[in-house]
């Protein structure tokens, strides 16, 4: 899983880079802001136009975090076509496409589908040993430590990646103290692979560590907390469940409209992807437009867009 999360973040972000350097190109070339708006546009709808044919029409399954289907397979629900190699290569490839298209997304949650489909996957890797576990019971299991590790690699948490998972396949009668420490195991390879390879990527050969700012954080130390923060914790906390719960809420009531307005028909599915890119990408690009404008008018910055 650690290698399959540097892939996907190594697409992403190629696809990210392409967009914008033919668009900053493009808007220094011409001098005209709003022509780069329609570059990026277009670039963006390219992106997510291909990511929600691919799901409509390939995958079905694959849209969504699938967090709440893993839960449901873990416990014993059968969804056919959900953990599918098909599956698997679509959610890659929407996931880089919806984030370089510029939605509000991000690879957090489809990790863990995806760490689901490939603890699935190694009963049928062509080794002897490996048809012990080619039954439901170790293939919960393996599922289990997929989740773990895909969770792990998304936040660089391998103790989180073990917690999630055990957490996900409550109630179950297959978890046991041994598999705790199995799947907190395959957690801290992940995040370590996913370090270690961001870490090359970046040119460290000469200075790799088992610490890395932007993954995995064991090597900074912190000044011991003072008794203020407790209170700014216990605020922080309260502030933070009521909009949780409001967010909940609101979230709940707006899926109960979108269903009954979209329904099954796949052309309104891709119309509200494309609709949503448009909003999005355009509340963003003049955010920044306007950013630029106003630091130029006051002095902050000069130089090209």
């Amino acid at each position: 899983m650690g290698s399959l999360a540097f892939l996907l973040d190594m697409l992403a972000e190629a696809l990210i880079s392409i967009r914008w350097e033919i668009t900053e190109s493009i808007v220094r070339n011409s001098k005209e802001p709003m022509f780069g708006l329609l570059v990026i546009l277009s670039f963006s709808l390219l992106f997510v136009l291909i990511a929600a044919v691919m799901t409509a029409y390939i995958s079905p399954y694959a849209a969504g975090s699938g967090v709440a289907e893993t839960m449901g397979i873990l416990n014993g629900v059968s969804y056919p076509g959900f953990i599918t190699m098909r599956a698997l290569l679509v959610k890659f490839m929407g996931v880089a496409l919806a984030v370089a298209g510029g939605l509000t997304v991000g690879k957090e949650g489809p990790l863990v589908h995806m760490g689901a489909i490939v603890g699935s996957a190694v009963p049928y890797i062509p080794i002897p040993i490996a048809s012990y576990f080619r039954n439901d019971f170790e293939k919960r299991k393996l599922i289990s430590v997929g989740v773990a590790a895909g969770v792990s690699a998304a936040f660089g948490a391998p103790i989180g990646g073990a917690l999630f998972a055990y957490e996900l396949s409550k109630p179950n009668t297959f978890w046991s103290f041994s598999l705790t420490w199995k799947v907190f195991f395959a957690s801290t390879v992940s995040t370590f692979t996913l370090s270690l390879f961001k870490q090359l990527e970046e040119g460290l050969y000469n200075h790799l560590t088992v610490s890395s700012s932007e993954i995995i954080k064991l090597g900074t130390t912190q000044s011991a907390p003072s008794l203020d923060s407790l209170f700014g914790a216990v605020v922080l906390g309260v502030i933070g469940g009521l909009l949780g719960a409001i967010f909940i809420f609101v979230n709940n009531k707006i899926n109960m409209i979108r269903k009954k307005i979209l329904g099954t028909s796949k052309s309104k599915k891709i119309t509200e992807a494309l609709i949503l890119t448009i909003l999005t990408v355009t509340i963003m690009y003049m955010a920044i437009t306007f950013n630029y404008w106003h630091a130029n008018n006051n002095g902050i910055y000069q130089g090209d867009t």
